[in-house]
């Protein structure tokens, strides 16, 4: 008897999904203090399915690594499953941290040899619950991983407004510490803005200029959003009121563009742009009406409508506040300024959330607060920078005018005898005044149309043109500041030089593994990165250079296995590691491979890569060493210092 055919597929596809449930197994280090989950876990619908039923359905392979959802789901909160098996070595104790904004509902067991473990049970409509949240994320509770043991981890989550995947499996002493660091930035963070916001306020009462106060309140209800999206008021306002989470969400993020409307609304008539006012009018009772409906339709449908009407406020806005020719003030010349800022930081935000294939380059609570901290940082210098210019226009003519005045004392006093002269000298007086009135108003308004001119471009330039404006201002910003310490132009201008910068070098990591992840991928290599805390001092593009000559290196000499990236602590200090699976050297090529032009047998480049790695390290004041094996790999090691 024949095997039938349909029978022969389903069981290869069967065998097939199989082994794919099989390779999601994670095998985690004792060392691994932090583990990103989601490159490892497969997928499925199960809407209101039991956890059982559900890992059944992932042991018989009805998980897929592709993701089954869709942007505009029907339902208000979109569900999904995941799930991961996880091994180690040793025993290890670890918690599963959940890094998704404003979730709904997510709920996480684990499964070994007994019964399921239920680690994580959280729903935004159940009153809040302190050991669930570390900093603004959401964490279980520690479960034990015996050595050489497997356990699934079993995830169902209904995502809110935002449909991204964010899960870690991290050490207690690792999300100890990242709780404290986030903590600590939170906090320096809200006090600055909370700084800025009472500077804001004080300038514009003085500029009593209702238009820029509006402009101070949409910064506070922008700072309000962003305490919401990290869970602060939750936590604080309303712990036991939960049903307000998703009404008070879209309200604050509806209130942003509404206040955004109305602004440009005035500058529209201000413009006698009439029509267009009306439009923004109405675009404001859109914003309204959106979140009347935001009550009742699906979430992530109507965040996407509230993002792209926050992308029409900010071109409206930028497009009301240009002004009329003779009508400058710096309050609206400062709104302009604003406007742009915005308008290109919010289509930096929400590109990736309206468009999917578009890369998020952070992550959506991180590029919200950096957008914030660049949008009042730049405010504050622009009021400033016109403050201090008109103060300066002020002090020049007055200063003039004194001068003006003691001369016609002077005169006065020698025709004091004659009074034609006396009047004559009245004459001169009253037209040097004059003139010295309209030379004060000549110096300031072209000062003030440069400033209104070098914003108007600032919006329209490429990134990098931008940048150097930018960097202009800046610097104009310093010789005004160090003019106003010195009492004078003639003051020594240099600048001390600027204390080293630290950053994370998990920014490189990120960077690289953007950039080369799809060459390794094309050679059938794996591009693995260990994720790191660590921060240096080094400057970040010679140090960027390096890493990358040492890794395209490695998938070149590579044929088969892949390559790691990460940070290791050796012979007392902190490495920087690349190693590979290559043919290696002895350490006699090592030495002729640092000279320019030496390259390997058979290679088709120009022998620069490892010989521009080591200059840059001897500039750097850093160690670059090699530990090879021929025929077996390579490990590269880069010494750091500590900050």
């Amino acid at each position: 008897m024949r095997p039938s055919p349909k029978l022969a597929t389903g069981l290869i596809a069967l065998l097939l999904s199989i082994w794919a449930a099989a390779s999601t197994a994670l095998d985690v280090e004792s060392d691994e203090a932090v583990v990103d989950l989601v490159p490892f876990m497969v997928f499925a619908r199960g809407t209101a399915a039991e956890p059982d039923t559900m890992l059944e359905a992932y042991r018989a392979g009805q998980f897929a690594r592709d993701v089954p959802l869709k942007r505009f789901e029907g339902d208000h909160a979109a569900e999904l499953w995941g799930a991961v098996e996880i091994t180690s070595p040793t025993t290890i104790s670890r918690k599963v941290v959940v890094g998704v904004p404003m979730i709904s509902e997510v709920d996480i067991y684990a499964y070994g040899e007994g019964p399921a473990d239920h680690i994580l049970s959280y729903s935004m409509f159940r009153p809040f619950q302190a050991d669930q949240h570390a900093g603004a994320q959401l964490q279980s509770h520690s479960f034990d991983l015996p050595a050489g043991a497997t356990r699934t981890l079993l995830v169902h989550f209904k995502f809110g407004p935002v449909q991204t995947l964010d899960f870690t499996l991290a050490s207690e002493a690792f999300l100890a510490q990242s709780i404290a660091r986030d903590v600590a930035v939170q906090a320096a963070f809200y006090a600055f803005a909370l700084a800025a916001i009472c500077v804001f306020l004080a300038f514009f009462a003085a500029l009593r200029d209702g238009m820029s106060l509006l402009y101070a309140l949409l910064f506070l209800t922008g700072l309000a959003f962003l305490a919401y999206m990290d869970g602060l008021l939750f936590r604080f306002l309303y712990p036991n009121i939960p049903q307000v989470q998703s009404a008070l969400g879209f309200f604050l993020f509806l209130a942003i563009s509404g206040f955004g409307f109305v602004l440009a609304g005035i500058g529209f008539r201000h413009s006698a742009s009439f029509l267009a006012s009306r439009l923004c009018r109405g675009l404001a009772g859109a914003s309204v009406a959106l979140y009347v409906f935001s009550l009742l339709a699906p979430g992530p449908v109507a965040a996407v409508l509230a993002n792209i009407l926050l992308i029409g406020m900010c071109v409206a806005v930028a497009a009301g506040t240009r002004l009329p020719a003779g009508k400058s003030t710096v309050s609206r010349r400062l709104a302009r300024g604003l406007s742009l800022c915005v308008l290109s930081g919010v289509l930096i935000l929400l590109a990736p959330l309206i468009v999917p294939v578009i890369p998020a380059p952070f992550g959506l609570l991180t590029t919200s607060k950096l957008l914030y901290l660049v949008l009042i940082l730049g405010g504050l210098t622009n009021l400033t920078a016109q403050i201090l210019a008109v103060r300066q226009a002020q002090d020049e003519a007055l200063q003039a005018e004194m001068a003006a005045l003691t001369r016609e004392a002077e005169l006065s006093r020698e025709l004091a005898g004659s009074e034609k002269n006396y009047a004559k000298a009245q004459a001169l007086a009253a037209q040097r005044q004059r003139t010295l009135a309209t030379a004060a108003h000549d110096i300031r308004q072209p000062v003030q149309s440069l400033r209104l001119r070098l914003d108007s471009l600032t919006g329209s330039l490429p990134q990098d043109t931008e940048e150097r404006l930018r960097e202009a201002l800046d610097y104009i910003e310093s010789l005004t500041s160090n003019y106003m310490e010195d009492g004078s132009l003639d003051a020594d201008t240099e600048d001390d030089p600027p204390a080293d910068e630290t950053y994370d070098v998990s920014m490189i990591f990120a960077s690289v593994e953007r950039m080369f992840a799809p060459e390794a991928a094309k050679k059938g290599l794996e591009l693995r990165i260990v994720e790191t805390s660590l921060r240096t001092n080094l400057p970040a593009a010679p140090l960027m250079r390096i890493v990358c000559n040492l890794v395209v290196n490695a998938i070149k000499h590579s044929q088969q296995g892949g390559v790691v990236l990460g940070v290791r602590r050796r012979a007392g200090g902190v490495w920087l590691c690349v190693a590979d699976t290559g043919a290696g050297f002895t350490p006699e090529e090592f030495e002729q491979y640092k000279n320019h032009g030496t390259k390997t047998e058979g290679s088709d480049g120009h022998g620069f890569g490892l010989a521009v790695c080591v200059q840059l390290a001897e500039e750097l004041g850093i160690t670059l060493t090699a530990d090879s094996v021929p025929g077996r790999g390579t490990i590269f090691y880069l010494g750091l210092p500590t900050v």
